[in-house]
């Protein structure tokens, strides 16, 4: 795999007071990439036919979109459209109870959505460009990853644009866990999204799902791949292949090496998938985190909201202390290593002995383990005699103190609930949501341990 590097100012006239574009050049292609993420953060209902946002409009990644782009530039170029889930976090007691809570529905409580563009560097600059230098060619390929971005963006999809650290990390997170193993399946034209959400409600690691518009602009070939990573010794594998999924033996290795964002290219003979307007539209992914099972709506659907999922999206609990510690072990089975800061620790001392793994729960800096997926932040905001405690949660935003807490963002989204009511008020971006509570029996037996 070629290194990552940032194209430098001299090749990229638009860098001025922007994040610089990462890319890996080796041989005949250029590889950048874009991270998207909805503009807002969005509250969710499952059920097992899909997920939808509730009380607003969602933000979806528009196939079509990226086709007529391809159309409208001046160089070939492939497109990849990369998704990568993680349901659930870890293989202990926690993680079990909250994946029985979720029971089969396709919740996602990370979820990593990625644009991958390679351009073939002897044709990133046109023929009739005198001088077809590195720096001329380094400049195309920023020009048109800042293009695709401003355009997504018109569209109400936040971007961020890779450097060349963020794409290193991007790619060594889809190669996953140390220990983890992985299969590879090639989509078929008999491959429907209904598929895909079978294989999100099962019990793997993460699945990355990779399509990608090749071929000439006018007339796109559109093929795909999906990735699984496992940890069968903890339980954490795809128990059913659905149909529709080709298993790839011959060619795994070249075919997994392709779903990260480098500078391979497929070498595996897949299946053509439909790329006609209709057909495209059919493809429809979500932006963002789910986040993390609130409770249930009037209808039966599971709620869930991204607590843990932007630094600029803070969340208030309130509630009692059971209350307050379903959710804090719902976090962990999402993905958090939450550090604690609390005026009066020795009201978290039960808690943190039960979890009993500084790697997710700690007083003070956590050390997160290999299965944490993002570092948060827990203030303590409650007074020492009061029934119902107050708790704000944030993502972690480098090595922020506990004291930095004041002068941060109002919360986004709020949340009251008690263990003896089963009412729980959900209020996100103003927009009240009343739901009813839902707990697994593992669940209820961690939380009645306080």
């Amino acid at each position: 795999m070629a290194p990552a590097f940032d194209i430098p100012p001299s090749a990229d006239p638009n860098l001025a007071g922007t994040s610089p574009v990462g890319v890996r050049w080796a041989d005949t292609t250029l590889v950048t990439a874009i991270g998207l993420a909805p503009a807002r953060p969005v509250v969710r209902a499952h059920s097992a036919g899909g997920s939808a946002a509730v009380g607003g409009p969602d933000t979806a990644v528009d196939l079509n979109l990226l086709a007529a782009f391809r159309r409208s530039a001046r160089v070939p170029l492939s497109i990849d459209l990369a998704v990568t889930e993680h349901r659930y976090c870890g293989a202990g007691s926690i993680a079990a109870a909250y994946s029985r809570s979720l029971g089969s529905l396709p919740v996602a409580a990370a979820r990593q959505t990625t644009i991958v563009l390679r351009l073939p560097a002897v044709t990133a600059v046109p023929p009739r460009a005198p001088g077809a230098t590195a720096a001329a060619v380094l400049g195309r390929a920023a020009l048109v990853t800042r293009r695709l971005a401003a355009l997504l963006a018109a569209h109400g999809v936040r971007t961020h644009i890779f450097d060349a650290a963020a794409l290193t990390d991007h790619t060594e997170q889809l190669l996953g866990p140390p220990g983890a193993a992985r299969r590879v399946f090639a989509l078929t034209p008999a491959t429907t999204p209904a598929h895909l959400r079978a294989v999100a409600a099962d019990h793997a690691v993460a699945h990355t799902t990779a399509l990608r518009l090749s071929g000439s602009a006018p007339h796109p070939r559109l093929d795909g791949l999906l990735g699984v990573t496992e940890v069968p010794r903890a339980g954490r594998a795809l128990r059913a292949v659905p149909p529709g999924l080709d298993p790839l033996d011959d060619g795994a290795d070249d075919a997994l090496a392709d779903l990260v964002p480098t500078d391979a290219v497929r070498a595996t003979a897949l299946p053509d998938l439909a790329a006609d307007p209709i057909s495209l539209a059919d493809w429809r992914f979500l932006l963002g985190d789910d986040g993390v099972l609130i409770g249930a709506a009037h209808d039966g659907s599971a709620v869930t909201a991204p607590l843990i999922s932007s630094p600029d999206h803070p969340a208030s609990v309130i509630g009692d202390p059971r209350f307050i510690a379903l959710l804090v072990y719902r976090c962990i089975g999402a993905g958090a290593a939450i550090n604690l800061h609390s005026p009066q620790p020795h009201r978290w001392a039960r808690l943190v002995d039960l979890v009993d793994d500084p790697g997710v729960l700690a007083l003070g800096p956590a050390r997160p383990g290999a299965a944490a997926l993002t570092r948060v932040d827990l203030f303590d905001e409650s007074s020492e005699d009061a029934e119902h405690w107050q708790i704000r949660l944030r993502r972690a935003v480098g090595d922020r103190a506990a004291g930095d807490w004041e002068a941060g963002p109002a919360p986004r989204t709020v949340i009251r609930g008690s263990r003896a009511d089963p009412r729980i008020d959900l209020v996100v971006d103003g927009r009240p949501h009343r739901l009813t509570g839902a707990a697994s029996e593992p669940e209820r037996t961690l939380v009645a341990a306080l």
